[in-house]
């Protein structure tokens, strides 16, 4: 991952900061900005720095001036920075950078003595004696990397260097520790990854077993409230009926009140007459001796006493109905006492249903609690493999960036010839590339265009960085070691491969098919108006095809052996002359488009790509580009990519 992060090193610094500022700053002030800029990568021990960072310049007026002038207008890791100048090497005092500029080059053994074993970071110009420097800026105009660096003098002199920079200034044995260092470093994200999803998967399990359990406790729990519902109705049904029933009694009690009060008058009535019956009798016995003489006076009272009679009879009818009507009072009672029992019953049992749900619904709360802290520690979880993703898919496109960088500008192409590129990737990072470079035979007026078209073991991140190993094979066999025939680049490709990646040591078999070709150009165009181009081909299991006259579509195979692999013997390939005639056309692919398979499974193919050649033979190198992606994805439909698809077209 931190290698992936590298590229933000490599394409700020390599590409914009040498190469476009330079149109807008001094060389000077590049060269200020660009010692701040690799310093910041270094780390000193703690027991070194104090409150403030200082810089020493020797020889140079104007890098003094223009690091005098950052000290004032910013900081140094967030410390101040003090400039010092030395004109002389004996002048130089302790500092914790020191610059050497390129006219005190030829004294950089002496200012190597004076500093050695202490915690000095030395930055040179363009020195050349590699045993004598830490970090080395290269010349804007060298078109390499815009500086390099040794780490043994750095760790000697007690400093850290971040891995940022020794990507980028690096030797190739650093290089390939670093490749190493990270491949292992994916390997144990993809080994968190499966095991994170291992988890996941049992506490997605556990979460349904829990979500099941759920469902039962609350269809338990509906069953219930529909049974508290009828109970609650049933009993609202009888209050509401005793109420019915205790208004009825009050009523009763209040015809009740009324009779006490009508028989209560009776008696009094009563009274009065057995009062008045007591006197009579009194009076009769006075007048016992003068009965007869008063019998007309007693067959009057006795008329009256006969009245009297009758309302006694109904007095004792009235008594007889009031008894009836205590006792249907008392029935009342009974009844009403019967019914506050039932209540108080069934409030009890109400009660108790409450209480039941009451603790069911604790227990609900209580697995709810624990299923919610299940649901957040799962949703951590996911936001760890979502972070760990994006750092991937990041780092990635950091990958896709570098990767783009080390393509050659089609702008370049187009100044030589009519050209098309299909490029596409399976993945973000891709296993293919291609590449382009032109040289000047010596003592001739002729130019020579390579062009090459590679497919590297795998695709995605793995391919990719098989692909950054190629390309720079190619641009140092090439362009450094100055071979230019086609055969010789692809054997010398193949050893330093092999030493690369210590292919006998390791047992690692990655390797490259190439299609690799070589088009010798006359400068002087007026002689070449008519005449003949002549193409040097050399494939590692590639083909190269070409059309004559715009009709024929011929294809010159490859060698059977690829660059780099699991067979270790020495390599021979072959180079293959062929004369074409202006306007002819060749084309270099990897086999991702002919290995490409539609929905029904059958695969686009050379005869299929050959066909195409034929049919679009007279259309700009613009218009067949775009009928080779339109039949492409025709015939793919809605079928997923195979393999990085490669295809260059030249137009000679």
């Amino acid at each position: 991952m931190r290698i992936f992060k590298t590229v933000i090193l490599l394409v700020l610094s390599a590409f914009l900061s040498w190469k476009s500022y330079a149109q807008v700053f001094s060389e000077s002030r590049i060269k200020a900005e660009y010692i701040i800029l690799l310093a910041n990568y270094v780390e000193w021990p703690d027991s070194i720095v104090s409150a403030v960072y200082e810089i020493g310049v020797l020889g140079s007026n104007k890098i003094y001036n223009e690091l005098s002038f950052k000290s004032q207008t910013g900081a140094f890791k967030s410390k101040p920075l003090n400039v010092s100048y030395f004109k002389r090497i004996k002048d130089i005092t302790p500092v914790h950078i020191l610059f050497v500029d390129e006219e005190k080059n030829h004294n950089i053994r002496k200012v190597w003595s004076k500093i050695k074993n202490r915690p000095v970071l030395l930055v040179t110009d363009s020195c050349e004696q590699y045993e004598y420097i830490m970090i080395n800026m290269l010349a804007l105009s060298s078109g390499g990397k815009p500086f390099e660096l040794n780490k043994k003098n750095i760790d000697d002199a007690g400093l850290r260097v971040s891995q940022k920079i020794l990507y980028v200034g690096g030797r190739e044995e650093e290089l390939r520790e670093i490749y190493r260092i990270s491949e292992e470093q994916l390997q144990l994200v993809k080994k968190e990854l499966e095991t994170l999803n291992a988890e996941l998967n049992q506490q997605y399990e556990k979460l349904e077993q829990r979500k099941e359990e759920i469902d039962s406790l609350n269809r338990n729990i509906d069953h219930q409230k529909e049974e508290w519902k009828l109970l609650t109705t049933e009993i609202s049904r009888q209050q509401q009926s005793l109420e019915e029933r205790t208004i009825q009694l009050k009523k009763r009690e209040e015809e009740f009140e009324k009779l006490k009060t009508e028989i209560q008058l009776i008696e009094n009535q009563l009274e009065l007459q057995q009062d008045s019956i007591i006197a009579g009798n009194e009076i009769l016995r006075l007048q016992r001796d003068s009965i007869i003489y008063q019998q007309n006076e007693i067959k009057k009272q006795e008329s009256v006493l006969g009245e009297q009679n009758i309302i006694i009879a109904r007095q004792q009818y009235l008594l007889y109905f009031l008894i009836i009507l205590v006792v249907l009072i008392s029935v009342i009672i009974f009844f009403v006492i019967r019914a506050n029992q039932i209540r108080r019953k069934a409030n009890r049992i109400l009660k108790e249903r409450n209480d039941s749900i009451a603790r069911q619904n604790v227990e609900i709360s209580k697995q709810k609690q624990e299923i919610l802290a299940q649901q957040e520690q799962l949703e951590k979880i996911n936001r760890a493999i979502e972070k760990q993703n994006e750092d991937i898919k990041s780092s990635i496109y950091y990958a896709l960036t570098i990767q783009n960088a080390i393509l050659p500008g089609h702008e370049q192409i187009d100044k030589q010839f009519e050209n098309f590129t299909i490029y596409l990737p399976k993945d973000i990072v891709s296993g293919d590339f291609y590449w382009f470079t032109t040289k000047r035979k010596s003592r001739t007026n002729i130019d020579m265009i390579f062009f090459a078209v590679v497919d590297c073991t795998g695709h995605g991140v793995p391919g990719g960085f098989l692909s950054m190993i190629g390309s720079r094979l190619l641009n140092t066999i090439v362009n450094e070691n100055h071979i230019y025939e086609p055969d010789k680049i692809l054997k010398r490709m193949d050893i330093n491969l092999r030493q690369a990646l210590k292919q006998d040591q390791t047992g690692n078999d990655d390797g490259m098919d190439v299609c690799l070709c070589r088009i010798d150009k006359n400068k002087n165009m007026k002689k070449q108006q008519n005449g003949e181009f002549r193409v040097l081909f050399s494939g590692a299991r590639r083909p190269l095809y070409y059309t004559r006259n715009q009709s024929e579509a011929e294809m010159i195979r490859g060698d059977r052996k690829t660059v780099g692999g699991r067979y270790y013997k020495e390599r021979k390939f072959t180079t293959r002359e062929l004369l074409l005639s202006r306007g002819d056309k060749i084309y270099l692919t990897t086999d991702g488009i002919t290995d490409q398979p539609s929905p029904y499974r059958e695969k686009f193919g050379i005869k299929r790509f050959m066909d195409i050649l034929v049919k679009t033979g007279n259309f700009s190198m613009e218009k067949q580009r775009e009928y080779f992606e339109e039949e492409l994805l025709g015939f793919m439909r809605y079928e997923k990519q195979r393999d990085d698809i490669t295809v260059m077209g030249i137009e000679l």
